[in-house]
């Protein structure tokens, strides 16, 4: 037997079940949480890719300048992220580029870090 809208979530005197609005609340603290996590997710994941095409197309750049771009990036990204945790390498024909760096994730009742790691290594160009 199917159950219509009306009896599933309004009871028989015509009010709105508890199940209701728990699923309400539920959805408005995931409503909530989307719009305050996913704008940061967004910034580091962009940080990443900056890190990624810089160390890809260094070309006649040096390795300390990588490191400045990177940080500089970071800071217009609102990232926090210490120079000691860049480790570029060059070995003269391969650039590998490590980076490290964390966020916090803020979900109303309580925060979360979450730590990024990621290393690219290209041929020289």
């Amino acid at each position: 037997m199917m159950m219509t809208f009306r009896k599933k979530f309004f009871r028989d005197d015509g009010g709105i079940s508890f199940g209701t609005i728990i699923l309400f609340l539920l959805l408005v603290y995931g409503v909530l949480v989307a719009f305050r996590v996913v704008p940061v997710l967004i910034r580091a994941y962009a940080l990443i890719d900056f890190a990624d095409e810089q160390t890809r197309f260094l070309g006649r750049r040096s390795a300390e300048e990588l490191r400045q771009d990177i940080i500089d990036e970071a800071r217009r990204k609102g990232i926090k992220i210490d120079e000691r945790y860049i480790d570029i390498s060059d070995s003269g024909s391969r650039l590998r580029t490590r980076i490290q760096f964390e966020v916090t994730l803020d979900f109303i009742f309580t925060n979360v870090k979450k730590k990024f790691d990621k290393t690219f290594e290209y041929p020289k160009l």
